[in-house]
């Protein structure tokens, strides 16, 4: 599942890879770091406001009880400051 998530992340299918995501939170596969920063990079170099959807899975990932590690908190700020989004990027380093 990780490759696909890496598959649709680098094709800029973000829709695609959060619903796998899920998919994957309700299924029997159970999600691990690494699904969730292939997913939170489907939202960096986005055109359109996606960064929202990054923090998202921060969320997730805690809900989920993963720890976030260092890749997911940069690839979050990433997808955040590409799009100006500068408060967020301050409030994830606090």
């Amino acid at each position: 599942f990780n490759s696909t998530l890496s598959g649709l992340a680098v094709g800029r299918c973000w829709d695609r890879a959060t619903l796998l995501l899920e998919e994957m939170r309700q299924g029997p596969i159970t999600p691990n770091v690494i699904s969730y920063n292939t997913t939170i990079s489907s939202f960096v170099d986005w055109e359109g406001d996606f960064w929202p959807y990054a923090l998202e899975c921060l969320e997730l990932m805690r809900l989920d009880e993963l720890q976030p590690d260092l890749v997911s908190f940069n690839t979050a700020l990433r997808a955040a400051g590409a799009r100006g989004a500068w408060q967020a990027s301050l409030a994830l380093m606090e």
